[in-house]
């Protein structure tokens, strides 16, 4: 198991240590770790995911499915991956289409979401110091 996981560690360390730095400058900078927030001032469809994990994860059902309701439906999904990864690995193709699935409800529930909550409710609000927003203030002060 740990060989496993070392060995996919390995393959993957420059994409982590990419990740960690994106991360620590998202957080550092702007505060937000959501690209889509930090560029454009908007949510995404996963904006709130990471929240409703932490949420979820602590004991607070009914605060992470208002985070996300559809933090449920990733996880399980991704259960689902791993354990046919490692146990049917000739089978993964079969999650192709709760995937898509997946994907589409996403995007129904984002525009419910930003329908209902937008821009007041977290995690479906503005960001006005995005870098959108700034250089639009820049060049309409020059």
């Amino acid at each position: 198991m740990f060989t496993v996981l070392f060995s996919y560690a390995r393959r993957y360390f420059v994409s982590l240590v990419l990740i960690a730095l994106y991360f620590i400058v998202s957080t550092k900078f702007f505060t937000y770790f959501c690209p889509s927030l930090i560029f454009f001032g908007l949510p995404c469809p996963a904006c709130g995911l990471t929240r409703a994990s932490v949420l979820f994860f602590t004991g607070h059902f009914k605060e992470s499915f208002q985070m996300h309701p559809m933090f449920i439906f990733v996880l399980l999904l991704s259960i689902s991956y791993v354990v046919t990864k490692y146990r049917f690995p000739h089978r993964t193709k079969l999650l192709n289409i709760p995937l898509v699935i997946l994907i589409i409800s996403s995007f129904v529930v984002y525009i419910i979401r930003m329908h209902y909550l937008f821009p007041h409710t977290a995690p479906m609000i503005v960001n006005d110091h995005s870098v959108l927003h700034l250089m639009a203030v820049f060049f309409r002060n020059h």
